[in-house]
């Protein structure tokens, strides 16, 4: 018996361009300034950025990639994004989409998403956690039945800094907004055998010597991971994004195994999606 979550972050069009993201953009794009796409990012013209984009070359891979598991929390998404997701997905759908920030242009209102393999777990009693006034940042969470359990996912995508200068102010950001989705998702779990916590954490190995580290809260409330430390953003050679499990029925713990996701992917972000395998022993 046994279930398979992914975590991945996409790449959101619109962000690849704002932030010339090599692996997001056309041959155009990257004969251009970052300021000069930046400006293009905030234009007034709502689609400005699209031309600069490569999303249609992406989309395919990205969707493939996608029903590699049967749980996949998704970051750096829009609701147009998995829109046009949606038909390329033989076997999976959305479960909830909710963006972070309010702006004043729909493309930039990227955020967090759940897709499901529908052929295989029931997605029920969807819901978004709010960290911060106006909706600075969000998760989203669903619950889903598989396996004759009952899952509740959350899919994170944390607030980042940059690890060359860690000032505990920056890092203690991402660190307050895991605990403020960690008190919520715990919440009227009666019902609830297993939770997962998957996504973007924007932090890696490296920064674990530091106070504030986002897996050790985590770890520290006995969530585990399967132990894979591959790299899922490559070019920086970092592993920022994580699967974390926990179990709320002791005497059903599950095998967490690795799924090789890294390597067999088809590379169509800057980051590489991962994956757990939980593998609970067969019902006597």
């Amino acid at each position: 018996m046994s279930l398979s979550i992914g975590s991945y972050n996409i790449l959101e069009p619109s962000l690849a361009v704002g932030w010339k993201t090599p692996e997001g953009i056309s041959d155009e794009a990257k004969t251009l300034s970052s300021e000069c796409l930046k400006g293009k990012y905030f234009s007034k013209t709502e689609d400005n950025w699209q031309r600069y984009s490569n999303w249609n070359e992406r989309k395919d891979k990205i969707a493939r990639n996608i029903e590699l598991a049967d749980i996949v929390c998704v970051q750096e998404a829009s609701l147009a994004t998995c829109a046009s997701l949606e038909p390329l997905l033989k076997t999976h759908r959305l479960a909830i989409f909710a963006p972070h920030n309010k702006f004043q242009f729909p493309n930039l209102q990227y955020g967090n998403a759940i897709f499901y393999n529908s052929t295989k777990v029931v997605p029920f009693n969807p819901s978004v956690i709010i960290y911060g006034e106006g909706r600075t940042r969000s998760a989203v969470s669903c619950c889903f039945n598989a396996l004759g359990k009952t899952f509740k996912v959350v899919s994170v995508h944390l607030i980042g800094y940059n690890p060359s200068e860690p000032t505990l102010k920056n890092k203690s950001y991402g660190f307050e907004e895991l605990k403020t989705y960690l008190n919520q998702v715990e919440k009227n779990t009666a019902w609830v055998s297993d939770v997962v916590i998957a996504g973007d954490m924007n932090e890696g190995l490296s920064e674990s010597y530091c106070d504030y580290y986002r897996p050790g809260l985590l770890t520290k409330n006995k969530y585990r991971c399967d132990g894979c430390i591959v790299p899922t953003e490559p070019e920086k050679d970092r592993r920022i994004d994580w699967i974390f499990f926990k179990s709320l029925r002791k005497n059903c713990q599950p095998t967490l195994t690795p799924m090789g996701l890294e390597n067999t992917q088809e590379v169509a972000s800057d980051h590489l999606m991962t994956g757990t395998l939980l593998t609970y022993d067969a019902p006597a």
